[in-house]
């Protein structure tokens, strides 16, 4: 037992020292360096180099002689410094040197950097690593529906919204009671994207006074970002809504500001959009939720609004789902996420007053409903809503700070950075996580070896075990 452990310790160390050592910056020499002659140099030895690091020289230049540009960059073990074409030219200071892949090759088969020079002085070289590419997070942001059909809650304030027509002239209300006498038009500042335009079917305004019906495209391709409604033909003194509509189902709008054109040009800003309307869903910017009774429901989206769907048995993406909720607004009372079909709820997550973070599940075991002898029924659709659930003590807030949704990934333990694979990476990144390094990515659960629930060498010892096939 003893030399087995001594062995499993023995590796570690020698895993995470080669790892130490490549990253170490190496300088033989004591700053400052004057270089006055061609024989003064010194050596940077760093052999793990890679395209868009760099060494930034701290200095002035000096005249010596004919020389005046300062010092050369030369490959350790090779004297030919036209390998990497660079000379220290100080400005302000500092003199920079960036490593391309060539220069990177070169210098990790060389042994590292010899800066030799003619007319300097170096006070101090600092090392810059290059920004690794960013870790492409695996997370989809999600969104809370609103639509013509509330049922017992009220939203926060609107500014930007983004609105997606379900429905062929579905219409959503940007204001009502116009008047004319003060105001000659409505102006909206939006984004469109590909879906804007269907088939040459795009978004317009759709403008109601009386009897009387006006129509204004808004039609991306033009590259156009408002559209006012001129109302100086409607005389009947008030204009009773301005809508905008959706010419076909799916064109998609995101507006991010709506006004008030008056009489005199000036724009008056419209501080909440009316909403009504019929065939659309439309997503809000802050997710502030306010319960006003009992089955109080909203419905997740993606963040164009579109429903989020998942179908028992046809081989969709299993997804973790999670909301976090503000702790400083926790919510007030109970509520529940529901899986429904349409028309009936099926599957239910419930959780408790007070909190502040929930994650379910969709997959083929919660997407459907057992029958009177307790016989799973599977569904063919589900639909996300959140529920308030308790008979009294309404209105309570749900103050939702971010929804969003991620691939579940089957388990592998020791593969804690996610690669698929159980190697000496997994155990830097363990140990990274244990001495509070920042970790691009780190699976809790397959790093947790021992149950403890604590992260510890124990852990790193038996993922050492897994790659030594113990």
């Amino acid at each position: 037992m003893t030399k087995r452990f001594l062995s499993i310790f023995t590796f570690v160390l020698l895993v995470l020292n080669s790892f130490a050592q490549e990253s170490t910056l190496v300088i033989n020499t004591e700053f400052p360096v004057t270089f006055d002659s061609w024989s003064v140099s010194f050596l940077i030895e760093k052999t793990d180099l890679k395209a868009g690091d760099k060494f930034v020289f701290t200095g002035e230049a000096i005249e010596v002689a004919d020389w005046e540009w300062g010092a050369q960059l030369l490959p350790k073990n090779n004297g030919d410094w036209s390998d990497l074409g660079s000379a220290l030219m100080f400005e302000d200071g500092k003199a920079t040197f960036i490593v391309t892949e060539e220069y990177a090759e070169i210098i990790n088969n060389n042994g590292g950097l010899r800066v030799q020079g003619m007319a300097c002085v170096v006070n101090a070289v600092e090392f810059i690593a290059a920004q690794d590419e960013p870790v492409e997070s695996d997370e989809e942001n999600l969104a809370i529906v609103f639509n013509n059909y509330p049922w017992n809650y009220t939203h926060g304030s609107f500014g930007s919204v983004n609105i997606t027509y379900n429905n062929q002239w579905g219409e959503f209300a940007i204001v009502r009671n116009v008047s004319t006498a003060e105001y000659k038009g409505v102006r909206i500042e939006f984004v469109g994207d590909a879906s804007t335009v269907v088939d040459g079917n795009y978004v317009q305004f759709k403008v109601v006074a009386g009897e009387v019906e006006q129509y204004f495209g808004i039609n991306p391709a033009s590259n156009a970002t408002n559209l006012n409604f001129n109302a100086t033909i409607m005389d009947v003194g008030n204009v009773d809504v301005v809508n905008l509509q959706g010419q076909a189902a799916g064109p998609f709008i995101q507006i991010v500001k709506a006004y008030l054109v008056t009489v005199d040009d000036e724009l008056v800003p419209i501080e909440a959009l009316d909403g009504g309307g019929w065939g659309y869903n439309a997503t809000l910017p802050s997710n502030n939720i306010t319960f006003t009774g009992q089955w109080g429901a909203v419905l997740v989206s993606d963040s164009h609004g579109k429903d989020i769907t998942y179908q028992n048995g046809a081989g969709e993406q299993v997804y973790k789902y999670v909301i976090e909720i503000d702790e400083e607004n926790a919510p007030a009372n109970t509520f529940f996420v529901e899986l429904n079909d349409g028309s009936n709820g099926f599957s239910w997550f419930n959780y408790e007053s007070g909190t502040t973070r929930c994650e379910f599940t969709v997959d083929d075991n919660t997407c459907g409903t057992s029958d009177a002898e307790g016989a799973f029924i599977p569904k063919n659709l589900a639909k996300i809503y959140i529920k308030a659930n308790s008979a009294e003590g309404y209105p309570f807030n749900l103050s939702i700070k971010r929804i969003y949704r991620v691939p579940v990934i089957e388990s592998k333990p020791g593969d804690v950075n996610g690669d698929g694979e159980v190697d000496v990476n997994d155990i830097v990144c363990v140990a990274d996580y244990i001495l509070g390094q920042e970790v691009p990515v780190f699976i809790f659960e397959n790093a947790d070896l021992d149950g403890s629930g604590d992260i510890n060498v124990t852990d790193i010892s038996k993922i050492v075990d897994i790659i030594l096939g113990y």
